[in-house]
């Protein structure tokens, strides 16, 4: 607590913010307020939002965000509301909508943490309300300053998140998301479609190399490609009747059946030459 701030003043504040105690606190508040400058006001506020939020006091953050017309508030008190829940987040969203460009170190911004946790109320929030871009440029905020939203998604979340976002704006086509579905062990084959139905290429490879990583990525790959490594029989299937070119050299000169035989997926190299024999007929 501030030296500037009376001990006999900001005790029973503070206890009774600890407490959750808002009767007690509001009329402590408002004598404070009457006997100090705007400063101390304000200095006072935020260190009792800090404890509140901290304790997820919901109602008191909510009645202190009120006190004061500082919004100023730093990306610390913001990381203790996203570990309170999202609707601690959204008071603060109230009040100041640009604290969602916040970025955290390995983490990303408010919108990447509402994706990591299945926020869907916030997730909405953010994008119907605050308008956060959740992935519709090239120079759009990434998760982790790699993965766009939508990139993730597809490969960790769930199908109505891919929606919300697409319905916002996000990119579907230059990414790699469905690179990112169609390579997971856990078969996303109702999130490869939908991203084909948004309008994923299906014989695309997008070059990483264009793009900030920090670090060299040489897979450049098509959807086939990363199925054939790592993904599913279904989905391998799903690529094959979509149109998927099973004759395409992925970045390092591989087709998807000598990288399924590489990594030992026998049967989707021959599910794949299956295809092949069919067309061919």
């Amino acid at each position: 607590m501030s030296s500037t701030i009376s001990q006999a003043t900001a005790s029973p504040l503070v206890a009774a913010c600890l407490a959750g105690d808002l009767l007690t606190m509001s009329p402590l508040l408002l004598e404070f307020k009457d006997s100090h400058p705007r400063s101390e006001q304000n200095e006072t506020i935020f260190l009792l939002l800090a404890e509140a939020t901290k304790n997820k006091h919901i109602t008191l953050v909510g009645y202190l965000l009120n006190q004061t017309e500082n919004t100023d508030y730093s990306r610390d008190l913001i990381f203790q509301a996203m570990c309170a829940g999202p609707d601690m987040v959204m008071l603060y969203l109230v009040k100041n909508p640009d604290i969602w460009k916040f970025e955290w170190l390995g983490s990303g911004n408010l919108l990447a943490s509402a994706l990591r946790q299945n926020q869907v109320e916030l997730l909405t929030y953010l994008l119907e309300i605050v308008g956060a871009d959740p992935g519709r440029s090239m120079e759009s905020p990434r998760m982790a300053q790699i993965f766009f939203p939508l990139e993730w998604i597809a490969y960790s979340s769930t199908e109505d998140n891919a929606r919300l976002l697409i319905k916002y704006g996000a990119m579907v086509k230059g990414t790699y998301a469905l690179q990112m579905a169609a390579g997971s062990n856990r078969s996303k084959i109702g999130m490869v479609r939908l991203l084909m139905e948004a309008g994923a290429d299906i014989n695309s490879m997008p070059d990483f190399d264009d793009m900030f990583l920090g670090y060299g990525y040489n897979y450049i790959e098509t959807a086939l490609h990363c199925a054939a490594k790592t993904g599913t029989e279904e989905v391998v299937a799903l690529l094959m009747e979509y149109g998927a070119d099973s004759t395409k050299l992925d970045g390092r000169g591989y087709t998807a059946i000598e990288l399924a035989e590489i990594h030992g997926r026998f049967e989707l190299a021959d599910l794949i030459r299956s295809y092949k024999t069919n067309a061919s007929c």
